[in-house]
């Protein structure tokens, strides 16, 4: 920024600050933004909700429009009048909220914003209709939208390929790389691994393999309790530890059970203290088949673990095969078995694997580094 030139103010929208990996990512960077360069202001239509409140209390400022819907047309302008009287540079709104998504880009552009930004947290499923980007806000890109603010590039090409952004100059957007980031852990110690173990019923000698994720069906847990299960007669120390909850819980129980595993598994719910949860474990495994930049496997990188992780979204992208991990084929059981075996087997691996992810997820996913591409994207799309 040059000498004199004020703070960019960056104003981001959102129906409800709820607690979720996106607007908690989002949340983290309004603390680490430098003064000097970004100052942060949220928006909410609906309500502020717990982010909200809590990024008010530390001193943010957050409005709520009280919007009740596509028919509460004095809430939705109310958006338009905030724009031209709080006069933003950049408008910031993510892609998996659907009013942010279409009202921030057009009234920003009405009001006279110089920016709007769509943040792209996610991949689409074209095989079974999802998209990323609707199609209207694929139609306008060009119109109202300075640019895509994308994890990886696997998104850019997604995009590109299946959701035809770029084709014609009214669909596109320059592609800005921004990538999830975290606050780095100290490094595991001795004494939390003994004692996250004894806690979760897991002796010494165990070898470990966590999964952090919901109990979906996108998440793979069925194809990962089955590898258990294929390896378990030759690997005696062998440990399965999910931690999260969700829709499959009783039905991953009782195939745990099915399997003549249940002995091997440790079902933890949902966990706040995953990354305390992570130095219990060896290796953590991600055998989802659709997933984008998943904040967990950043988590696992950062506390050493070597990753076991199909080859879909942006995981390839974020751990490469042979260095932090391995990656496999989707819905392949063989596969994430000798993948899963391999690593329990090779504790010298691992430990070469693990230092290498914890490595990359220092230098490249920090909430410092998130933090700095926002604000070199920023610099850009006002032209300093």
């Amino acid at each position: 920024m040059s000498a004199g030139q004020r703070p960019a103010r960056l104003c981001l929208v959102l129906n409800v600050a709820l607690v979720g990996g996106a607007e908690v990512l989002l949340s983290d960077v309004f603390r680490q933004f430098d003064p000097e360069r970004v100052r942060p202001e949220l928006v909410c239509l609906r309500e502020a909700g717990p982010l909200g409140e809590e990024l008010r209390r530390e001193g943010f400022d957050v409005t709520v429009l009280g919007r009740r819907g596509w028919r509460d047309l004095r809430a939705t302008l109310a958006l338009w009048r905030y724009f031209r009287q709080r006069r933003p540079d950049v408008v910031l709104v993510p892609h998996f909220q659907r009013a942010p998504l279409v009202l921030g880009p057009w009234f920003g552009r009405l009001a006279g914003v110089p920016a709007t930004v769509i943040a792209v947290h996610g991949m689409g499923m074209r095989a079974v209709g999802s998209r990323v980007l609707p199609w209207h806000v694929v139609e306008t890109l060009g119109l109202v939208t300075d640019a895509l603010a994308l994890l990886v590039p696997s998104q850019g090409r997604y995009l590109r390929e299946q959701e035809g952004v770029g084709r014609f100059p009214w669909r596109d957007a320059p592609e800005h790389y921004v990538p999830n980031g975290i606050h780095i852990p100290a490094a595991s110690t001795p004494a939390t691994r003994a004692e996250v173990r004894r806690e979760l019923g897991l002796d010494d000698d165990d070898v470990v393999a966590v999964l952090v994720a919901r109990l979906a069906p996108l998440k793979g847990h069925d194809d990962f309790l089955r590898a258990v299960a294929r390896i378990a007669p030759a690997q005696p120390h062998l440990r399965a530890v999910l931690v999260g909850d969700g829709v499959l819980t009783e039905e991953l129980t009782t195939l745990a059970e099915h399997l003549g595993i249940a002995d091997r598994v440790v079902f933890t719910g949902l966990r706040r203290d995953v990354p305390r949860l992570l130095q219990s474990a060896d290796l953590a495994v991600l055998p989802s088949l659709h997933e984008a930049v998943p904040i967990s496997v950043i988590e696992e990188m950062a506390a050493g673990l070597p990753i076991v992780a199909t080859d879909v979204g942006g995981l390839p992208d974020t751990v490469a095969d042979g260095e932090e991990g391995i990656i496999v084929p989707p819905a392949d059981v063989e596969a994430l078995s000798a993948a899963v075996a391999r690593l329990a087997n090779d504790e010298e691996l691992r430990r070469t694997m693990g230092k290498r992810g914890r490595q990359r997820a220092e230098s490249e996913y920090s909430i410092e580094n998130t933090t700095r591409a926002y604000e070199r994207m920023i610099d850009s799309v006002l032209g300093r």
